[in-house]
């Protein structure tokens, strides 16, 4: 049975290589290979894990309150979640809006509804903080955007990034009724 619960510090070298693990999956083709191997660099994995490791526990970057959950499968980290306020609340008018920054499931346990409790345990967390709306970002070509809009996003923001040396487009899904996001995120099965 799949848990959702808060990320520990024992968990980051898990959450790296899920991490690692679903950029390749989802991103081969999207974004330029030279980029995804760097990434998968065994020092580059080592930075990152140190550096986490040294912030692990701060719950403010830039100002931002910042919450890690994560889903396990028999005690292995096979998902997790990072999410709180707004980064950009201003430039898109989206007061009171909390974010989900990040969404990351092991390929072989996609398409199993555990996004939705990812989102689910995420939203329930923001709804304490007293936020009223929701944004996610996800690259256009993601192939798990439909996920966004099964879900209720209304895809009405765009932006370009830059990963590495290419500038891609990015699509927000602005979710305007929490509550709405946070039914649509229940887990039934728990429910019969």
């Amino acid at each position: 049975m799949i848990k959702i619960r808060y990320a520990e510090a024992k968990d980051i070298e898990d959450m790296i290589d899920v991490n690692l693990k679903t950029w390749r999956t989802t991103y081969t083709g999207i974004i330029d290979e030279d980029y995804l191997l760097e990434r998968e660099k065994e020092k580059e994995r080592e930075d990152r894990v140190k550096r986490d490791k040294d912030n692990f526990g701060r719950l403010e970057v830039e100002g931002r309150k910042v919450y890690k959950c994560v889903a396990i499968d028999n005690e292995k980290v096979i998902g997790t979640a990072t999410y709180g306020k707004c980064r950009q609340e201003d430039r898109y008018g989206l007061t009171n809006a909390g974010e989900i920054y990040a969404i990351y499931i092991l390929k072989e346990y996609q398409q199993r509804g555990i996004g939705k409790k990812l989102i689910n345990f995420a939203v329930n967390d923001l709804i304490n903080e007293n936020y009223d709306k929701v944004v996610i970002w996800a690259l256009k070509d993601n192939p798990n955007v439909k996920f966004y809009k099964k879900i209720g996003g209304n895809s009405k923001l765009t932006r370009n990034i830059q990963i590495g040396k290419q500038t891609l487009e990015e699509i927000g899904f602005v979710y305007d009724d929490i509550d709405e996001l946070l039914n649509s995120t229940k887990d039934m099965s728990m429910m019969l």
